[in-house]
């Protein structure tokens, strides 16, 4: 069995990332949307879902990143401490008009944007990148509302969402979910 101590020195060690790529070209970013809606709406639809028609599109799609890989970007994010997240999510106070900000008590995008800021590198190649804060500025200002909202979904699923559920599955796991109903 391992000590406190060393499962404390693994988790500091392997903090999750998750990357994601987006276009500094205006047409090819238009091009790359429609493909991706594409792709969602023929995963909704069980008439487009055969398995031709989305292999025809991410076809298309890989031929778009061929031919267009100086306009593409791949931003890497990394997980915040627990203690960083928390501190960042209470400068951004609720927005009480929007639903998703009642529910996880803080300005969902503020708070993802910021932290995308703090932790996100830019990949060439096998080195990271980082970007001013200007850059970063930049950077939202060119990008489609689809992208921002990978970059937003990214950060935020690494901060909230994956720790949740990983530990809703060691709760499971360990049968105190079950253990804690009785009497």
């Amino acid at each position: 069995m391992t000590t406190f101590g060393e499962k404390l020195a693994a988790a500091r060690e392997a903090r999750p990332t998750k990357d994601v790529q987006v276009a500094l070209d205006g047409e090819l970013a238009i091009e790359r949307e429609k493909l991706m809606a594409a792709i969602d709406a023929a995963s909704d639809d069980q008439r487009l879902a055969s398995v031709s028609e989305k292999d025809e599109i991410k076809v298309r799609l890989d031929a778009l990143t061929e031919t267009a890989n100086d306009a593409l970007v791949t931003l890497r994010f990394t997980r915040m401490s627990g203690r960083a997240w928390a501190e960042l999510t209470s400068k951004h106070p609720v927005r009480v008009d929007v639903p998703i900000d009642r529910h996880y008590g803080y300005n969902y995008d503020a708070a993802c944007e910021a932290a995308a800021v703090v932790t996100g590198v830019r990949v060439d190649g096998d080195t990271l990148e980082p970007l001013s804060e200007e850059e970063w500025h930049d950077l939202f200002d060119v990008l489609s509302g689809n992208e921002v909202g990978l970059i937003r979904d990214a950060v935020w699923s690494l901060n909230e969402f994956d720790p949740q559920q990983r530990l809703d599955a060691l709760v499971k796991s360990s049968g105190a979910a079950s253990r804690s109903g009785k009497i």
